[in-house]
C-alpha cells in the first residue's frame, strides 16, 4: 500500500488531522530508519490510535527509507547471483 492511501486511510478514522498531517508526510519522506521511527514516536504522542495503524503498514515499502533499503537488498542479491 502506498503512503496516499495509508493517509486516505488515517483521514477517513480521524477527523482532526491537524499535526498528524505534517508527521506522517515526514515519515514518509524519511531517508533513513532513525529519522522515520522518531516521527513515529512524536504520532504516538499526537494520537495512539494512528500510530498503531501506521506502525502495523511498516514494512510495506510506502516510506523512502524502505524503499532504499529493498533497492540496497536487491542490489546486494544481484550482485552476489552475478
Amino acid at each position: 500500500m502506498c503512503a496516499r492511501h495509508i493517509f486516505a486511510n488515517l483521514q477517513k478514522r480521524h477527523k482532526q488531522m491537524g499535526p498528524l498531517h505534517k508527521v506522517f508526510w515526514k515519515c514518509a519522506r524519511a531517508y533513513n530508519e532513525t529519522v522515520f521511527w522518531k516521527q513515529l514516536e512524536k504520532m504516538k504522542t499526537i494520537t495512539f490510535e494512528a500510530y498503531d495503524e501506521v506502525k502495523r503498514s511498516v514494512g510495506s515499502n510506502w516510506s523512502r527509507y524502505e524503499k532504499k533499503l529493498s533497492l540496497i537488498y536487491l542490489w546486494f542479491c544481484l550482485s552476489i547471483c552475478l
